[in-house]
């Protein structure tokens, strides 16, 4: 499994400690050095099956081709300006083995006419001074993924704001994946 926008580390933990299996390998990255360090310092414990490295998902990614099954991103693409958002889709699907799927939660546009109220004054608020709100805006996934064969697609709204929750398989993988357990790889393997 690949994280790009790993933070603290905290979704990993929770991954390799309860929900994946013994054998499950982890890579994420994030732009920040802090946050790097931070990550590192928390997923310590898992040796070998985990690893952080810096980079900002823009640039090619120093992993190899297809080793990933999953690539997960939450909270990234709404950081991103839709050019630095295809390139990051570009690296998700390159990295991604064949049947491996792209996880991403993003700030999403409100559908209820408060959640639409409080996007949209979110909108202008960061026209205005994106770091007033982290540099973070609301963005639909569903249009950047064009291509893509979205499996599942949910919007979440909480205190008027909206969160879109999208699984996607990258372009031309629509078949049926075989059955598989197995959520890493990591370079070289």
């Amino acid at each position: 499994m690949f994280e790009l926008g790993c933070g603290t580390g905290r979704l990993a933990e929770n991954l390799l400690a309860r929900h994946l299996p013994a054998d499950a390998r982890y890579l994420g990255a994030d732009i920040s050095g802090m946050m790097v360090r931070l990550s590192q310092a928390r997923l310590r414990r898992f040796g070998q099956r985990a690893g952080v490295l810096r980079a900002d998902g823009t640039t090619p990614l120093p992993v190899a081709d297809a080793v990933f099954d999953r690539f997960v991103a939450v909270y990234v693409l709404d950081l991103l300006c839709p050019g630095d958002a295809r390139t990051f889709l570009a690296q998700a699907r390159r990295v991604l083995r064949r049947h491996g799927l792209l996880c991403a939660a993003s700030r999403a546009p409100g559908q209820t006419p408060a959640a639409w109220l409080v996007s949209r004054t979110w909108t202008r608020l960061w026209t205005l001074a994106p770091a007033l709100l982290g540099g973070c805006w609301p963005v639909s996934l569903a249009p950047l993924l064009d291509g893509w064969d979205i499996q599942r697609r949910v919007l979440v709204a909480s205190w008027g704001l909206t969160t879109e929750v999208v699984v996607a398989r990258p372009p031309g993988q629509r078949d049926d994946p075989p059955s598989c357990r197995t959520a890493g790889g990591m370079p070289g393997e």
